[in-house]
């Protein structure tokens, strides 16, 4: 008498576990790298903007030096409901943030040679205002190759939009070297 059983085999059971947990080794850190990316995405994305703008704001002050410019810079923060002194969005108008936004950022240093290149090292934090140093993010940004003593600690940092580019997590209390060179 031949009996009409139903369900799986254990060996056909192993064999769907086995592709489950191949698949779950390829796809889980390709889940993550995405959603570091998509969580870094705006800070990347207003960094490069501020870098852009802070070359604008160089470059239309053809007469202040770079020790003005550096003192005019430095230490600015861009983020929601700021717009007093320290404010970079009071000082380059043009440079704006969504009141949603979900970074604040700061110009941590800076330094203007005297043919008006500049390196400098721009932090992002989470959340809407830039309160103290706590979980920030750094991005470096140089026109120029750094040499000497900035290369060692510029070191695979220079142009660093691709810093956080969701391979790379965000560097918690996130350092900016002090950056060195000839200030005119």
């Amino acid at each position: 008498m031949l009996r009409n059983e139903k369900g799986f085999t254990l060996v056909e059971l192993m064999v769907v576990v086995a592709i489950i947990a191949i698949l779950a080794a390829i796809g889980i850190p390709k889940m993550t790298s995405f959603i570091k990316t998509a969580a870094t995405a705006e800070a990347v994305t207003q960094m490069g903007n501020i870098g852009k703008a802070i070359r604008g704001y160089i470059d239309s002050h053809p007469t202040a030096t770079p020790s003005e410019l550096k003192t005019a810079l430095e230490g600015k923060v861009l983020a929601t409901g700021t717009t007093d002194s320290t404010s970079l969005s009071t000082l380059i108008p043009t440079l704006t943030i969504a009141s949603n936004a979900k970074f604040a950022y700061k110009v941590r240093s800076i330094v203007i040679t005297s043919n008006r290149t500049a390196t400098f090292c721009l932090q992002a934090t989470e959340g809407s205002t830039f309160a103290g140093d706590a979980t920030v993010a750094s991005v470096y940004f140089s026109e120029t190759v750094p040499t000497g003593a900035n290369a060692t600690i510029w070191e695979g940092q220079i142009f660093r939009a691709g810093y956080i580019d969701g391979v790379t997590a965000l560097t918690s209390a996130g350092d900016c070297p002090t950056a060195t060179g000839t200030q005119g």
